[in-house]
C-alpha cells in the first residue's frame, strides 16, 4: 500500500514561488483570496511581472477589458488589479462606454493604439509612453477626416513624454499618410521625445504601379515628416530605417544606401528650413535634435524587451 504524505506549501516556500509565478492571471487570483500568505505572494507576482491589458470595443456594443491571458478582468479585482497593468493595447474606438471600474485607477508605462485613425472619443488613462502603428498607404475612404490629434485624445495628455510611432510603407508605390494619420504628428511641448520606426511590406500592387489615384490625393509621407520636424523643435527625435520613407526605382541598389541618403537628407533640411515652417519664422531659431539608427542597433539599444512592446508584437 502506497503511503500518501500530505506536504505544508508553508515548508516549500521557493516551490510555492515558482508555482505562482508560471500561474496564468485566473489562477493568481483564486489563490490571493485564500489566505494572507497568498495575497502578499500573488501581490509580488503582479507588480514584478506587470500585466498587459487589451481593450476592445465596437461603436454598437460595450468594449472588453481582458487580460492577455484570461477572460474579462471582474468589477470587483480592479483596486487591486490596477497598479500591475504596464501596457494597454487599445482597439477601436467606443470609448463613450462605461469600461469598468478598473480603468480609472490605471498609470500604465506604456499605451499601444492599433487603430489610431478609428478613435472617436477619449481614454480615461494616460501613460509616459504611447506607441501607434500608421500605414502610409492607405485610401482616404479607409481613414475618418475627423480624426483630432492623438493628444486630444487624452484627459491627463501631459502625462505623456514619449512617443513612439510605427511606419509602414510599401515596396511599390509613393508612401504617404492621410489627413487624419497626420494629426498624430502634431505634438504638444511636453512630449520631449518622439520614435519613428519605418518598416515595408510587401505591395499589393502588380508591376510595381502607384497604388491609386488616392493615395497620390494623400499628404506625401516624407512631407509630412519634414513639417512635424520642423514644428517640433524643442524634441529629440529618433528615425529607424529611413530608406523606407521612399519609392525605390531600382531595387537592385542596396537598401541601406536608401537609408544613409535619407538620414543626411532630414538632417540637412533641419539644420537649413525653409518654407513657412522654418524655426525662425516661428520665432525660435532652435532646430530638434535628430538621431539615426537602423532596426538592429536600435534593438539592441533598448533591450528585446521594450522592442518588442515598441514594434507592437502581439507577444
Amino acid at each position: 500500500m502506497v503511503s500518501t504524505v500530505q506536504l505544508d506549501a508553508g515548508a516549500f516556500p521557493h516551490i510555492l514561488d515558482l508555482v505562482l509565478e508560471a500561474s496564468a492571471l485566473t489562477t493568481l487570483l483564486a489563490f490571493r483570496g485564500t489566505s494572507h500568505t497568498f495575497k502578499t505572494k500573488v501581490n509580488t507576482v503582479l507588480q514584478r511581472n506587470g500585466y498587459q491589458i487589451v481593450i476592445k470595443g465596437s461603436t454598437t456594443g460595450t468594449p472588453k477589458v481582458t487580460f492577455r491571458d484570461s477572460n474579462v478582468v471582474p468589477k470587483h479585482s480592479a483596486a487591486h488589479l490596477a497598479p500591475s497593468v504596464r501596457l494597454v493595447d487599445v482597439y477601436n474606438s467606443a470609448f463613450n462606454h462605461d469600461l469598468s471600474g478598473l480603468l480609472p485607477f490605471l498609470k500604465p508605462d506604456f499605451i499601444r493604439i492599433f487603430d489610431y485613425t478609428r478613435m472617436t472619443s477619449r481614454l480615461p488613462f494616460s501613460a509616459p509612453t504611447v506607441i501607434i502603428s500608421l500605414d502610409a498607404f492607405p485610401t482616404e475612404t479607409q481613414c475618418s477626416h475627423s480624426t483630432p490629434s492623438l493628444f486630444s485624445c487624452y484627459t491627463s495628455n501631459e502625462v505623456v513624454a514619449r512617443v513612439v510611432i510605427n511606419v509602414r510603407t510599401r515596396d511599390k508605390g509613393m508612401p504617404s499618410l492621410s489627413s487624419s494619420q497626420v494629426a498624430v504628428l502634431r505634438f504638444p511641448l511636453n512630449v520631449r521625445e518622439a520614435v519613428f520606426l519605418f518598416s515595408q511590406v510587401a505591395s499589393h500592387n502588380e508591376g510595381g504601379t502607384l497604388i491609386d489615384d488616392a493615395l497620390n490625393n494623400s499628404t506625401p509621407l516624407v512631407n509630412a515628416i519634414v513639417d512635424c520636424m520642423r514644428h517640433s523643435f524643442w524634441m529629440n527625435i529618433t528615425f529607424v530605417d529611413t530608406g523606407f520613407m521612399v519609392r525605390r526605382p531600382n531595387d537592385r541598389l542596396p537598401i541601406e544606401l536608401y537609408h544613409d541618403a535619407m538620414d543626411q537628407a532630414l538632417q540637412a533640411m533641419n539644420e537649413h528650413p525653409q518654407g513657412p515652417y522654418n524655426n525662425q519664422s516661428m520665432g525660435n531659431s532652435s532646430s530638434a535634435q535628430l538621431h539615426f539608427d537602423r532596426t538592429a542597433t536600435y534593438r539592441m539599444s533598448i533591450g528585446e524587451e521594450q522592442f518588442t512592446i515598441e514594434t507592437m508584437s502581439i507577444g
